[in-house]
C-alpha cells in the first residue's frame, strides 16, 4: 500500500493537485491533530479492556464501560 501512495504522490505532484498530495501524505504519514479526518478513518470505539487496581481489588482484562469516560476523551478515542 505504501508503494501505491508513494506513486500517487509523484503523479499528484506532476499534475499539481495539492488536495491529492495532502490526502496521500496524510494516508502515508498519519493525520495531524489539525487535519480534517475523513469519515472512513473514524471508527467506533469497540471494547476497552481495563487492568489495574480498583480500590482494594486487582482487576485484569475487564471491559470498561464507556460511561466511565468523559465526552472529550471518547471523541479523541473515536478519532484516533
Amino acid at each position: 500500500m505504501e508503494v501505491a501512495f508513494s506513486r500517487l504522490l509523484i503523479i499528484a505532484s506532476y499534475i499539481g493537485n495539492q488536495d491529492l498530495i495532502d490526502w496521500a501524505t496524510n494516508e502515508l504519514n498519519g493525520y495531524s491533530n489539525q487535519a480534517q479526518i475523513p469519515s472512513y478513518r473514524k471508527s467506533g470505539l469497540g471494547q476497552i479492556i481495563y487492568s489495574g487496581i480498583n480500590g482494594n481489588f486487582q482487576v485484569t482484562g475487564q471491559p470498561l464501560p464507556v460511561g466511565a469516560l468523559d465526552r472529550d476523551i471518547l471523541e479523541k478515542l473515536k478519532n484516533n
